[in-house]
């Protein structure tokens, strides 16, 4: 298989709100386990064999102490004091099946560094990866900027929607960047319609629909995916037989 995947750039916020942590979120994505001193709950996903890679990158100035994941999340969480406070961004993006793990994780890191490091943000990320066809990678960014002792204020720039349409491009041009080396499959970030294709985009299978898909059982997004792909092809068909008159 040589296609690449469909591009899939997804960021959601951890809020507790929604009764999410970031302990919880950075044990799972690390495949580790991780006690959360502020509630007492311990969240251990050590059974997780799927993680490949996982690294944590610093600005300058941050505490060296946050190398280790369990303080960095602790210290992330234990700064928010609301009962609805956001607490860290979440990312999954989907990595290109066609380059190697060293250019997978040479991709994910200059991103990071990018567009995050760069700007003051602390990044863990993790590349998961069930040999399914289905590589992606998980970065995790608190909400506070750091100085030596640790989180300060709340930057409130980095939820401009202008910013986040900035990432989606960079990550396309990022991933764009090394399959110029190994394929001619390109990715691209904007919608069909932005791109004056007209055609009905397919949904993103994830992981679980994919391991699924993967044992020859049918998914609901996958089923759906092929009704998609039913439509689009007939439309093809119709403005073919429209040109040839």
């Amino acid at each position: 298989e040589t296609k690449i995947a469909i591009y899939h750039f997804s960021v959601k916020i951890v809020s507790r709100s929604a009764g999410a942590s970031c302990v919880a979120k950075a044990a799972y994505i690390a495949g580790e386990k991780i006690k959360n001193k502020r509630d007492g709950v311990t969240h251990d996903y050590r059974r997780k064999h799927e993680v490949v890679h996982k690294e944590i990158l610093l600005p300058a100035g941050a505490p060296e102490r946050f190398q280790e994941r369990a303080v960095l999340w602790n210290a992330a969480e234990q700064k928010e004091t609301r009962k609805n406070s956001q607490t860290a961004r979440s990312i999954d993006a989907a990595l290109p099946r066609e380059i190697s793990r060293e250019e997978q994780i040479d991709l994910v890191r200059k991103f990071c560094e990018q567009n995050f490091v760069a700007k003051g943000m602390c990044v863990d990320f993790a590349i998961h990866d069930k040999e399914d066809g289905n590589p992606h990678v998980h970065i995790l960014l608190p909400t506070r900027r750091v100085d030596k002792n640790g989180f300060t204020v709340k930057d409130r720039s980095w939820n401009d929607k202008a910013l986040l349409e900035q990432w989606r491009e960079s990550w396309a041009d990022w991933c764009n960047h090394k399959l110029y080396f190994v394929s001619d499959e390109r990715i691209d970030h904007r919608s069909y319609k932005d791109q004056g294709i007209d055609k009905i985009p397919t949904v993103h299978l994830g992981a679980g629909a994919c391991a699924i898909e993967k044992k020859g059982k049918k998914t609901d997004r996958g089923l759906m995916n092929l009704q998609i792909e039913i439509e689009n092809t007939k439309y093809k068909l119709d403005s073919i037989q429209q040109e040839i008159g």
